[in-house]
């Protein structure tokens, strides 16, 4: 599947990854579709597109550097309770 990244993660990910390390990468999904001038066929190609991303190799299994401040991920903050004062809107 193609993965589409764009800014200092592109950057980040072309300087470090290498072919057959791990990486996780989280982030939506884009379909392109278009007419093939060959064959006159519609087709569709499903890619991803980089939000966020993590490398799971450590640098000495994987032979490369890591880098030395991986990717920021938001934080996730639970849902507080609602009280009865509250409108549910």
């Amino acid at each position: 599947m193609d993965v589409t990244a764009f800014g200092k993660q592109a950057e980040t990910v072309a300087q470090y990854f290498r072919k057959g390390s791990n990486i996780l990468i989280e982030g939506r999904l884009k379909m392109d579709s278009w007419d093939d001038k060959a064959t006159g066929q519609k087709k569709t190609k499903l890619g991803v597109v980089m939000e966020s991303f993590s490398f799971l190799d450590s640098a000495k299994e994987g032979g490369g550097q890591a880098p030395a401040a991986p990717a920021k991920r938001a934080p996730v903050v639970p849902p507080q309770p609602m009280d009865d004062t509250d409108p549910p809107f």
